[in-house]
C-alpha cells in the first residue's frame, strides 16, 4: 500500500502571545516552501514549490512507486519500485540520487524514519521481522533485526530512535491496544495499554503518544530503568479527539490537531497551559512532522477533490495546497 506523507522546509518568525506578526501593509508575510508530496493517485513523488501564499506541486521527480515514505528532513525518501528498496537523496529535486538499501528479499508493509532522518526501520509481515538501518544520510548500514513472530498481530504504528537501537510498536488488542518497546538484540517489553491509540513520536528521549479514546496526550520516559508516565494534556484542557500531535520548533510547546473540536491547539509542555489556538473548517486527521519541524501536515487531501492542509509553525498559520494544481486554498487565521 502506498503511503503518503509530505516534507517541507520553512523558516518563520516567532508567535507572540497577542497574535502573529504581519507585514507593514497589514497582510500576512509568506515564506518559500520546498519538499515533496507522495501522490498515491499517480504513484509518484511531487516536488512542492512556491510560498505559503501560493504553494503548488511541480512535475514528478520519481514515478511508478509501489511504496514511498519521505523522511522528516524533506530531502530523503524510502522508495519501493520494481521490487527494489532504495533510499533516495535530493528527492525534492529533479536530479535525485538513488541507492539500493538491501539486496535481500525484504517486504515493506510498514516503515518509520527516526525524527532526525538518520535511522530507518522496516516491518516485513511475511517474515514477521523488523529490519533496522542506521547512518542513512551518509552510508546506510544494517543495524540489526527483530523476530516479531511472538506477536499475534502486526504493529499498527511505529516510532524509532535516532541510533536504531529500539523501536516502539503499538499492537491492536481485542479491547484497546498495547504499547511495546522492542530493542535490537534484546527482549520486548509491554509498557502500557491504550484505549484508542493515535499518533506517537519520539523526541529528545521522550515518547509522546495520543490516546484518542481517553482524549489525552501522554509523555513516556525512562522506560529502561522504570517507566515515567505523565499526562501532558487531557479533556480538562479542552481536548476532545487528538488526531495528531507534534512539538514546536523550539521544543517548548505541544501542538494538538483535535478532530473533535476542529482546532489546532498549542500547549506549554511544562505547565499544560493553552498558548494558542486556530479554528479549522475541516477535521484534522494527523499532524506529521515536515522538514525539521516548522511545517506540519494536518490532512493529506485527495487529488481533484480536496487540498492537503498544513500548519505553519510557530505562527499557527493554516493553509491548503491542491494536489496537482497551482492554486492555493485560502489561509485560516488563528482565533
Amino acid at each position: 500500500m502506498l503511503q503518503r506523507t509530505f516534507a517541507y522546509a520553512l523558516t518563520l518568525s516567532l508567535l507572540s502571545i497577542a497574535g502573529v506578526s504581519l507585514a507593514d501593509d497589514g497582510t500576512r508575510p509568506t515564506a518559500p516552501v520546498s519538499g515533496v508530496l507522495v501522490d498515491d493517485a499517480t504513484a509518484s513523488i511531487l516536488p512542492l514549490v512556491g510560498n505559503t501564499g501560493s504553494a503548488h506541486t511541480g512535475n514528478a521527480s520519481v514515478g511508478s512507486v509501489q511504496f514511498a515514505l519521505p523522511a522528516p528532513d524533506g530531502r530523503t525518501a524510502l522508495v519501493v519500485r520494481d521490487g527494489r528498496i532504495s533510499v533516495i537523496r535530493r528527492v525534492q529535486t529533479h536530479m535525485p540520487v538513488w541507492r539500493d538499501l538491501t539486496e535481500e528479499g525484504v517486504g515493506v508493509d510498514r516503515a518509520v524514519w527516526s525524527e532526525d532522518s538518520n535511522a530507518l526501520a522496516i516491518y516485513d509481515a511475511a517474515q514477521a521481522r523488523i529490519f533496522f538501518w542506521k547512518n542513512t544520510q551518509a552510508d546506510p548500514a544494517p543495524a540489526g533485526q527483530f523476530d516479531m513472530s511472538q506477536f499475534p498481530t502486526a504493529p499498527i504504528s511505529l516510532a524509532l530512535d535516532p541510533e536504531a537501537h529500539y523501536v516502539f510498536a503499538i499492537f491492536a488488542e481485542r479491547e484497546g491496544a498495547s504499547l511495546t518497546v522492542i530493542p535490537v538484540g534484546g527482549a520486548a517489553q509491554t509498557l502500557l495499554t491504550l484505549s484508542r491509540p493515535g499518533a506517537m513520536f519520539l523526541a529528545g528521549g521522550t515518547l509522546y503518544i495520543a490516546d484518542r479514546g481517553r482524549a489525552e496526550v501522554l509523555a513516556l520516559s525512562n522506560w529502561t530503568t522504570g517507566l515515567t508516565l505523565r499526562t501532558v494534556v487531557a479533556a480538562g484542557n479542552g481536548i476532545k479527539d487528538p488526531a495528531g500531535i507534534a512539538i514546536s520548533p523550539d521544543g517548548k510547546q505541544l501542538y494538538v490537531a483535535d478532530a473533535g473540536s476542529q482546532q489546532v491547539l498549542a500547549f506549554d509542555l511544562g505547565s499544560s497551559a493553552q498558548k494558542a489556538a486556530v479554528q479549522l473548517d475541516f477535521p484534522p486527521t494527523r499532524m506529521d512532522l515536515i522538514a525539521g519541524g516548522s511545517l506540519f501536515l494536518l490532512d493529506k487531501g485527495s487529488r481533484g477533490e480536496s487540498p492537503a492542509q498544513f500548519l505553519q509553525a510557530p505562527d499557527m498559520q493554516v493553509f491548503g495546497v491542491p494536489i496537482g494544481a497551482a492554486d492555493v486554498v485560502g489561509i485560516q487565521e488563528p482565533q
